[in-house]
């Protein structure tokens, strides 16, 4: 089955930018999120380009308004992605065959321990997340392993 290249592209909007960097590691993963303005293509795919391919999920749904449709994509990067600039590239895929390829933004992928939080912010300015952990007579090795994970999160402004 042959893709035709379409010249009437759907425009993609995101809730917000692409980061330029984004910390990898520690459980870290990259959401994106918005809207797709289908410019009367009947669009019924979206995927991400290879370089997120391998560990993303994407979801696809229809908008709030006629014409549209939303999406969520989350990304775990992994370490050997790490040191690396990546451009992020989103294919629309139609039921027509068409596809409509559109750049989303370049991400640099660093270690978690080197982002550094927003200048001028403090603890006190981040939002408090309270992590609620439902568990009875839990296995005593992966109850270990679920502290540990929310030990190793780089956002320090939570409780349990």
């Amino acid at each position: 089955m042959s893709v035709k290249e379409t010249h009437i592209k759907p425009e993609i909007s995101l809730t917000e930018a692409v980061p330029a960097r984004f910390a990898v590691g520690r459980g870290q993963y990259q959401i994106l999120q918005g809207k797709i303005d289908c410019a009367g293509h009947d669009v019924n795919a979206l995927r991400v380009n290879q370089a997120a391919e391998r560990a993303c999920r994407v979801e696809l749904f229809p908008g709030r308004e006629p014409g549209t449709l939303e999406f969520f994509i989350s990304i775990l990067w992994l370490p050997a992605d790490v040191g690396k600039q990546h451009k992020l590239t989103v294919a629309l895929l139609g039921s027509d065959h068409t596809q409509n390829v559109i750049e989303l933004g370049n991400v640099e992928l660093v270690e978690s321990h080197k982002v550094d939080t927003l200048p001028g912010s403090t603890l006190g300015d981040l939002p408090l997340i309270a992590i609620c952990l439902a568990s009875y007579n839990p296995d005593p090795a992966r109850f270990a392993r679920q502290i540990e994970s929310i030990l190793c999160q780089s956002y320090e402004n939570w409780l349990l």
